[in-house]
């Protein structure tokens, strides 16, 4: 797929193990990018079939508004990372700049060995 680095979330050391779910900003982002192909709208079409979407709450938006005032970050990735922050889960994403992010976790998948 294009530059889809689909970010999601993935549940850390509670509760369900290696739960995977979007924020619902990363289905705008991604099937709104002005270039995306046909194939790759389909691929992202089926990623939100299969994974759960977690909404944009009063609680993620309260901390968006302190990502924020916090960091220069644009507002769907202080989004992305407020839903991470909420739900107390992992951020799974190339994007190196969200380790600026106090208090998230972040996984590059890119970066993790391959089990196949």
């Amino acid at each position: 797929m294009r530059r889809v680095q689909m970010r999601f979330t993935r549940h850390s050391a509670r509760g369900s193990k290696n739960r995977c779910a979007l924020s619902a900003i990363s289905r705008v982002e991604e099937l709104g990018f002005t270039r995306l192909t046909t194939a790759d709208a389909k691929a992202c079409a089926a990623m939100f079939q299969l994974l759960p979407q977690l909404p944009i709450t009063d609680a993620i938006l309260d901390q968006t508004v302190k990502i924020q005032q916090q960091l220069r970050i644009k507002t769907p990735d202080a989004i992305v990372a407020a839903t991470a922050l909420v739900h107390g889960l992992a951020l799974a994403t190339a994007d190196q700049g969200f380790g600026r992010v106090a208090g998230l976790v972040v996984i590059d998948p890119l970066g993790l060995p391959d089990l196949g």
